[in-house]
């Protein structure tokens, strides 16, 4: 539970429409944003999974765009959790700009290595980023033929008669 001063922060801080409108470009082009976003993230952190994963023949650079959703998720989760951000737009960009800035360090740092790798071992990781943006794909296409999907249960409520589901047919494969 929130004590008063917590309560009293969260109600100043900005609503999710404040934090993302809409009618902008994320909310107009998601599916732009979000492959934009997993594609930067995963190559800001691929210097860490290539020394992390070095015994996979991809050294790690599929896992890696995971890492990268799951850093930041994880950094907004803490420091806003500890106090040291309040939680909006400009602290999520930030980690990332930080998480992006420190992936290009890194890149900068091991790029005769990771040069050597993509010369050796290019058509493998042309072969992991296809099969990522076929999957990335095929879940876009699952949402859009299904954009309810993992919303089937509610509470009860006199709406639907008690039985804890809202009225839309389940997915049936």
């Amino acid at each position: 539970m929130l004590n008063r001063a917590q309560w009293q922060e969260d109600q100043r801080s900005p609503t999710y429409d404040q934090m993302f409108p809409p009618h902008g470009f994320g909310m107009a082009h998601p599916i732009v944003v979000w492959l934009a976003l997993v594609e930067l993230l995963g190559l800001a952190l691929a210097p860490v999974t290539f020394f992390v994963f070095r015994g996979l023949r991809d050294r790690g650079w599929i896992i890696s765009k995971t890492v990268g959703l799951v850093l930041v998720a994880w950094l907004v989760w803490a420091l806003v959790s500890l106090g040291w951000l309040s939680y909006d737009s400009g602290a999520i960009w930030s980690i990332i700009a930080g998480v992006v800035l420190g992936g290009a360090l890194l890149w900068w740092s091991q790029r005769r290595t990771l040069t050597a790798f993509f010369r050796t071992h290019g058509r493998a990781v042309l072969m992991v980023e296809g099969v990522f943006l076929a999957s990335f794909a095929a879940f876009v296409l699952l949402r859009m033929w299904y954009p309810d999907l993992g919303h089937q249960f509610s509470p009860v409520s006199p709406a639907n008669s008690g039985a804890g589901r809202m009225g839309e047919k389940q997915l049936e494969l």
